[in-house]
C-alpha cells in the first residue's frame, strides 16, 4: 500500500446539528461547503473544506464528542484567526507544550476538539498539511493568557481535586440513570431550571474553570437532547481533569479556589438533578455514598452501581425491592 496523502478527516456530530456545523466551520472557521454526493446526502451531516484540508461530519445517533482525538489546521493569521473566534463566543484554549509551535484548541458546538496552528513553521508544514487562511480576519495580538512559569501544585491536592471530579461524575450518573422519557424537558413550576439546563450548566461551569488553565473564555450552547447535554458534561469534567494533572498551574488558581468556586458548584447541581427526579415522580434509590466505586481513572457517563445501597426506602414507589444482601 503506498499511501500518499490524507484525502480527509471525519468527525461525528449528533442529528440534526448540520445548520449549526455550518454556522461553525463556515461562519467561524471560514471554510466552504463542500457538496454531498447524491447517494450520501440522504444520511445527513455536511462536508467542509480549505485549501487541500478537507473535514466531513457524519451524523451518528450515539454521539460522543472526540475530546482527545482531533484535526489540526494551519493558519495564516493565528492572532485574526483567535480575535474571530473570540467575537464569535468560541473560547480559545492555548497550549505551549509543542516546542516552536505557536497553536491552540476550539471545540465545535458538539464538542469536537480542533486545533489550528501557525502556519509559518516549515516543520509543522511538513507534518500537519495546508495552512487556512481566514478572509477579513484581523490581527489584535490577544495572545495566550494560560502562558506563563506558573506555580507547582501540590500533587495530594491535585489528586483529591481529580477524585472529586470523579464524585461529580458518579454523581450525576446516579441522578440519571433510569431518568423517565421526556426528563431533560421536566419543569417543575414556577421558572425552575430543566434537567437539560442544568447539565448544560454543568458542562459552563466545568469550561470555565479550564479557562484558567488555558485562556479564552467558554459558552456552552444548547444541544439538542440531555443525551448530548450528558456527552459533553463527561467530556468537560476528562477535559479539567487533564488539566489539574498539570505539574504546574498558572498564577492566581489554587485547588482551594477551584474546590470553592466551579466544582462546589457542579456538585450543587447534581444534587439538584436528583431533587427533580423526586419531584417528576421518579425518586433516585439510596444508597451509602462512603463505599461508593469512584475512581478518578472513571470519569465518564459509564458509572458503577451503587457498593452499599440502602436496605430501607421509606418513600420507595410501589415495586421497589431491597437489595439482596
Amino acid at each position: 500500500m503506498d499511501a500518499c496523502a490524507i484525502d480527509h478527516v471525519l468527525l461525528a456530530m449528533p442529528p440534526g446539528g448540520e445548520e449549526r456545523a455550518r454556522a461553525f466551520y463556515v461562519g467561524v472557521l471560514g471554510m466552504t461547503e463542500a457538496p454531498k454526493p447524491a447517494t450520501l446526502a440522504a444520511n445527513g451531516g455536511a462536508w467542509f473544506r480549505a485549501g487541500t484540508a478537507e473535514l466531513h461530519l457524519g451524523v451518528e445517533r450515539a454521539f460522543v464528542p472526540a475530546r482527545k482525538a482531533h484535526p489540526a489546521l494551519r493558519i495564516a493569521d493565528l492572532d485574526g484567526s483567535t480575535a474571530r473566534c473570540q467575537a464569535a463566543g468560541v473560547a480559545v484554549e492555548w497550549d505551549d507544550r509543542y516546542p516552536g509551535v505557536r497553536r491552540f484548541y476550539v471545540h465545535d458546538p458538539f464538542g469536537n476538539r480542533i486545533e489550528l496552528m501557525e502556519a509559518g513553521d516549515a516543520g509543522a508544514a511538513g507534518r500537519h498539511g495546508s495552512a487556512l487562511a481566514w478572509p477579513g480576519s484581523a490581527s489584535d495580538g490577544t495572545g495566550d493568557p494560560g502562558q506563563g512559569a506558573g506555580t507547582k501544585v501540590d500533587r495530594a491536592e491535585a489528586a483529591l481535586l481529580r477524585h472529586f471530579l470523579a464524585a461529580i461524575a458518579y454523581r450525576t450518573q446516579k441522578a440519571l440513570r433510569g431518568a423517565p422519557p421526556g426528563f431533560g424537558s421536566f419543569a417543575a413550576g414556577n421558572e425552575t431550571r430543566t434537567p437539560a439546563w442544568l447539565v448544560r450548566h454543568m458542562a459552563s461551569v466545568m469550561g470555565y474553570a479550564r479557562t484558567f488553565f488555558v485562556g479564552g473564555r467558554y459558552v456552552a450552547e444548547a444541544l439538542p437532547t440531555l443525551d448530548d447535554e450528558v456527552a459533553r458534561l463527561h467530556a468537560n469534567i476528562a477535559a479539567l481533569a487533564e488539566e489539574i494533572a498539570r505539574p504546574q498551574w498558572p498564577d492566581g488558581i489554587t485547588p482551594a479556589r477551584l474546590l470553592q468556586g466551579p466544582l462546589s458548584d457542579a456538585m450543587t447541581h447534581a444534587g439538584q438533578l436528583a431533587m427533580l427526579r423526586r419531584l417528576a415522580g421518579s425518586p433516585v434509590p439510596p444508597e451509602d455514598f462512603v463505599y461508593a466505586d469512584v475512581s478518578a481513572e472513571r470519569l465518564g457517563r459509564d458509572q458503577p452501581a451503587p457498593a452499599r445501597p440502602d436496605a430501607e426506602w421509606p418513600e420507595a414507589p410501589p415495586g421497589w425491592e431491597p437489595p439482596e444482601t
